[in-house]
């Protein structure tokens, strides 16, 4: 729980540093105050999360590196591994199943594609760090269409932190000329949404689902249970 509470006070300051970048590049000039604004919130939360890290059990570290290094004398027996392995498929399986129960019922709403973006990555991750226990999964198509999905939800969640941000600015500004940035940069964002969600449409379709859900189970060699 700690760990997850580390990567969620990174994942806010991680948008906002999304944000920033993107401000810096394209519209320092044209909104200022937007970049005061932003940076200052950016701040504030990267100070949450090193004060939160200081208050970290130590033993959390040592119990990683007890249990995540394997010692040489198991690596070259391979051993572990060769026991790790049906953990491993059985540990994908699971994330890939949930990931296709939610995925069926996702709405276009900003809180249902970040919890099915939470799920894409969730299970992307797990293909990466256990590919050395199912050496086929990074390679796989299932794999493929795994990161462009998580990249097509990150252009959905990141225009929406936008969006969500220069409306806060907007409430906040009393500048003419900073409204009118807000209106105009809004209008082109729901645009730009749109035509995400159309591509996640054809991406994610039924078809495309049964598909990726055969292809899940035909790699791993599993009998489906969807």
């Amino acid at each position: 729980k700690q760990l997850e509470s580390v990567c969620r006070h990174a994942g806010q300051v991680r948008d906002l540093d999304v944000m920033i970048e993107r401000i810096r590049r394209r519209y320092a000039a044209e909104a200022p105050n937007l970049l005061q604004s932003v940076e200052k919130k950016q701040l504030k939360r990267f100070t949450a999360l090193v004060g939160y890290l200081q208050t970290i059990d130590s033993r959390i570290t040592s119990l990683a590196h007890s249990n995540l290094i394997l010692p040489q004398n198991e690596r070259r027996k391979g051993g572990f591994a060769g026991s790790f392995k049906p953990w491993a498929q059985r540990r994908i399986l699971k994330l890939g199943e949930h990931f296709l129960r939610f995925s069926k019922h996702t709405s276009h709403t900003p809180r249902s594609l970040h919890r099915l973006r939470i799920h894409v990555k969730k299970l992307r991750y797990a293909f990466e760090i256990l590919t050395p226990f199912v050496p086929d999964i990074a390679s796989s198509s299932v794999y493929m269409r795994l990161q462009e999905l998580q990249r097509l939800l990150g252009e959905i969640h990141d225009s929406m932190m936008w969006c969500k941000t220069i409306t806060n600015y907007r409430r906040d500004s009393h500048e003419i000329c900073s409204r009118r940035f807000v209106k105009r940069q809004t209008r082109r964002r729901l645009r730009r949404q749109t035509e995400y969600i159309a591509q996640l449409e054809s991406l994610w379709s039924a078809e495309e689902q049964a598909i990726f859900s055969n292809e899940l189970y035909c790699l791993l060699n599993a009998n489906p249970s969807l």
